[in-house]
């Protein structure tokens, strides 16, 4: 143990760039996350769903989400790797725990990114990729966009890599195993890298792989979610009608129609500004490694859906491409490097140019992107109606029902919850209290639930600071 220790040791103080760039990562996801939390920006969709999961898994229960209407959130996505989390709430009953989970889970990709770029370009030009990994703007917007369960896929698929490039099948096949439990859509990038190891002749390693992943796909969706999800439940998440009813079908359409299937990644024009967002950060180096096979599923899940939300740059999305696209500019540049045309250039000097300038452009869009606010001092501290809103939240009931709106949501996670105001739906008002704010999530939907709940028997019971609570 000591020698481990010892060894750990000598490689953090042999590589500190790395480890202070790494830190620094650490410390500006937390605030960007936290602070937005504490200013009640985050938002029910998504930190209360899995907040209410955990917190259930650390009390031995089903994953449940009041808010989310799941007795079992397992019935609504395939993400069983979240019972990793639960002991973080023996420690710290907050959703602030996931948080901080989750910039841990999305840094620690650094590493396998550092190793893999470190043997491929050398120390330098590895340093750069990882302040273009920090900093990349697709998974910036995850970060900010509270928590999901694809901060465990981040370093995983990173780790996957580099067990590839090493060789080390029986961690490769323990990764790849982590993987799976991480979301059902995760089995196809699975199947994907079965694709990519037989396109580097590990044929054995590339068979095996991609059976495990459609095996696993249609266990997920077929078996496990309907399962969880109780009577006639179904996975509900098949957004590729236009293609076809399921996954077989819509191959099928896309062979027998493939220039239809290609004109559903470009348009509408929203898709191909996303596409060159994503690969244009990365100067289109990504597109000269074999590695970019392993971004092609998560490209074609976003853009031949009919969800309008996978098309946009914001969200969640794009982040688990980002360890691919970043490991391939470490293979593209190294390739270039090996190229007869490119013997008489000094390569490591371009390799240092090519990734510094890459880190560059990244650092730059996230000085101009929203998550600049953490460098305004008024970030740090909390306005009247902030103040306000913990003191009332304090006064009510640990086991009431509770009906309230998006953003004041993820701080009643203990709660049974009851969204309103997202839409114009109505609920049936068995809530022994509504909470609302003037200041949040104000709608003409919110506006006609009010009104709708005081004709069912609310009246107001607090009004303080533009903070409303009814009782019945």
């Amino acid at each position: 143990m000591k020698q481990t220790l010892n060894t750990l040791s000598y490689w953090v103080k042999s590589n500190w760039q790395f480890t202070l760039i790494c830190c620094l990562g650490v410390v500006i996801y937390l605030l960007i996350s936290i602070s937005k939390h504490l200013h009640f920006n985050s938002t029910g969709f998504d930190l209360v769903i899995f907040d209410q999961a955990v917190r259930h898994y650390s009390d031995f229960m089903a994953p449940a989400s009041s808010f989310r209407g799941f007795e079992n959130l397992l019935g609504d996505h395939f993400h069983p790797i979240l019972i990793l989390l639960a002991p973080l709430y023996w420690l710290f009953d907050t959703p602030i725990s996931l948080l901080v989970a989750q910039a841990f889970l999305v840094i620690s990709a650094g590493l396998p990114i550092y190793l893999y770029s470190k043997n491929k370009l050398g120390t330098v030009s590895a340093l750069w990729l990882i302040i273009a990994f920090i900093f990349n703007a697709a998974l910036l917007r995850a970060i900010y966009f509270d928590f999901h369960e694809i901060a465990f896929a981040i370093p995983l698929i990173a780790w996957a890599i580099y067990l590839i490039e090493r060789k080390s099948w029986i961690w490769f096949y323990i990764v790849i195993g982590l993987l799976l439990l991480v979301k059902e859509d995760m089995s196809i990038l699975v199947t994907f890298f079965g694709l990519y190891l037989l396109l580097m002749r590990q044929y054995k390693q590339g068979i095996i792989v991609l059976v495990l992943g459609l095996a696993w796909f249609f266990l997920a969706t077929k078996l496990f979610i309907p399962y969880f999800a109780g009577g006639n439940g179904v996975f509900n998440y098949w957004t590729y009608d236009q293609l076809g009813p399921d996954l077989p079908s819509s191959l099928i359409a896309i062979l027998k129609n493939p220039l239809f299937a290609f004109s559903l990644l470009f348009l509408p024009i929203v898709k191909l500004l996303t596409l060159a967002k994503t690969f244009g950060v990365f100067l289109g180096l990504p597109l000269l490694s074999p590695l970019l096979l392993l971004a092609a599923p998560l490209v074609l899940e976003r853009f031949l859906s009919s969800n309008e939300n996978y098309w946009q740059f914001h969200f969640h999305y794009g982040a688990t491409l980002t360890p691919i696209l970043v490991m391939a500019v470490a293979d593209s540049l190294h390739r270039l490097s090996k190229l007869k045309l490119f013997k008489k250039i000094n390569m490591p000097l371009v390799s240092k140019l090519a990734s510094s300038t890459v880190a560059i452009i990244a650092v730059v869009l996230f000085a101009v992107s929203p998550m600049n606010f953490i460098f305004i001092p008024s970030n740090y501290s909390l306005s009247a109606h902030t103040q306000s809103g913990y003191e009332i939240l304090g006064t009510l009931p640990e086991d009431a029902s509770i009906c309230t709106t998006n953003h004041i949501a993820p701080h009643l996670g203990k709660h049974d919850l009851t969204l309103i105001g997202f839409d114009s739906s109505i609920p049936d008002w068995k809530c022994a209290y509504i909470l609302i704010s003037n200041e949040l999530d104000q709608s003409t939907a919110l506006d006609g639930a009010i009104m709708n709940a005081r004709d069912n028997g609310y009246r107001v019971l607090t009004s303080t600071n533009g903070w409303v609570i009814y009782k019945k």
